[in-house]
């Protein structure tokens, strides 16, 4: 288990990926862009994510977004990375960043406040599951939550 923290939108779908990453991004700077399996080390990013994958020549690929932040309603995430992760057809969405890096808007504490924007915007995705928890988010164990439900690491900040 590691002091990062990630969020995933598991399999969002394929016509509402650009929207549901516009939406993620809104208001933030992409600092620096990385895809791999591409061509280039670093494409220039347009918000155009099928473009860019399509730049590929595998079926599987990373886009790696460095951002100077992320601005919900509920909360501020300050130096996030998000990958959009292509495999086997299907797409995840990660947002990773340390938890000093996370500030609340409101009295709702941090993670709450994260759980209630992530389950809204899975709607927006279309995805099937969102979880949080420290990297990596996919082992259960280390998870502040799965979709509504609380994780087993709930005592956090």
């Amino acid at each position: 288990m590691s002091n990062l923290v990630e969020l995933v939108f598991e399999n969002v779908l394929d016509a509402r990926l650009n929207d549901f990453i516009g939406t993620l991004i809104e208001g933030s700077c992409v600092l620096s862009t990385d895809v791999s399996e591409a061509d280039r080390d670093s494409l220039d990013w347009d918000g155009d994510v099928a473009k860019i994958l399509n730049a590929t020549p595998s079926t599987s690929a990373t886009i790696s977004l460095s951002l100077d932040r992320v601005d919900w309603p509920q909360i501020s995430i300050l130096r996030p990375l998000l990958q959009i992760i292509k495999y086997d057809g299907a797409y995840d969405v990660a947002l990773s960043f340390i938890p000093e890096d996370i500030s609340r808007k409101g009295c709702i504490g941090p993670i709450e406040s994260l759980r209630l924007s992530a389950v809204e915007f899975l709607g927006l995705s279309g995805g099937e599951n969102v979880y949080c928890g420290y990297e990596p988010a996919h082992d259960e164990k280390t998870r502040f939550f799965t979709n509504s439900s609380a994780g087993p690491i709930v005592d956090f900040w």
